[in-house]
């Protein structure tokens, strides 16, 4: 059940995703195959708002990272997805973690022009002064 309830995430299948929490599959289940993401991550990044909101009800961990320290978060702020990243702020998402290569939701966004996401995450306590581990010379 646990790879139906990725899949079905990852389709963004709301119902699939129910039938599936429903048949017992586990929610913070880390996909191998997907560096150790889980359902939540591939929705977040996805911009699968329903989804997220079903994951988070059925007790999703909101703060887990994948192999690379990537969380659900920073999926959804790499993805442009300011509603996401709004609930998952709602939800307790914690804006200060960081992936393997120090990169924030805010830097993220940042990066990705995402300015909505910038000041969303800013309002709701990321740190602006946080640096990644990148050095321009």
């Amino acid at each position: 059940m646990n790879k139906e309830l990725y899949e079905a995430a990852e389709r963004g299948d709301s119902t699939g995703v129910q039938s599936a929490l429903s048949q017992g599959a586990n929610v913070n289940y880390e996909n191998p195959e997907e560096f150790g993401g889980t359902s939540l991550h591939v929705a977040a990044r996805r911009g699968y708002h329903d989804v997220v909101q079903i994951l988070l009800s059925a007790g999703a961990d909101v703060n887990l990272n994948n192999i690379f320290g990537v969380t659900a978060l920073i999926e959804a702020a790499r993805g442009g997805n300011c509603d996401v990243v709004e609930l998952l702020l709602k939800k307790g998402a914690d804006p200060s973690l960081s992936d393997d290569g120090g990169d924030t939701a805010l830097i993220v966004a940042a990066l990705g022009g995402h300015y909505d996401i910038v000041q969303l995450l800013l309002n709701n306590g990321a740190d602006r002064s946080t640096a990644n581990y990148v050095s321009i010379m």
